[in-house]
């Protein structure tokens, strides 16, 4: 009956039953989302990058569960890009998406990229040195780039005791 009322173009609104908050991708529809008088919603089964964005950018969702692990690419500016952070902090289980970063400029961006754990695998556009203390294991662990030079490394046998 709910998907049929959103269909219906004679049914302006839709309001769930009380208790009901939690929808697959599958059940909200665009026709529902643009009837649905609901907030605080959770829609889960979601399989793609594009749909699990549009869901969190939607006023009447507060929680986008992904399944599987879909592929999340995004440039640097589109990760940064205003709205795009608050519908990202809506997928619960972020974590659980292959997530890269492209067209990072700058090292001090990388670097903070890399703290993330949400983040596998940056992508650097135009840097091709670091120093060695840009060049942390939790960088190097996820950047994609080859061909890198890193500067400033210390020679452990070169310090003394004091």
């Amino acid at each position: 009956m709910l998907f049929r009322s959103a269909a219906d173009s004679h049914v302006g609104t839709v309001t769930l039953a009380s208790g009901v908050n939690t929808l697959t991708s599958t059940q909200y529809t665009n026709a529902l989302a643009s009837k649905i008088t609901n907030t605080g919603l959770t829609v889960t089964a979601v399989a793609d990058q594009t749909t699990a964005l549009s869901l969190g950018a939607d006023s009447h969702i507060a929680t986008v569960t992904l399944t599987g692990t879909p592929s999340f690419t995004q440039t640097y500016a589109q990760f940064t890009a205003a709205g795009n952070a608050t519908a990202l902090a809506k997928i619960s289980n972020l974590g659980a998406a292959d997530f890269t970063v492209t067209g990072v400029t700058s090292a001090a961006d990388a670097v903070s990229l890399a703290a993330n754990t949400n983040i596998d695998h940056i992508t650097l556009s135009g840097v091709n040195n670091l120093t060695s203390t840009q060049y942390t294991n939790a960088l190097a662990s996820k950047i994609t780039n080859t061909g890198l030079t890193v500067t400033a490394v210390a020679d452990q046998a070169d310090r003394k005791s004091t």
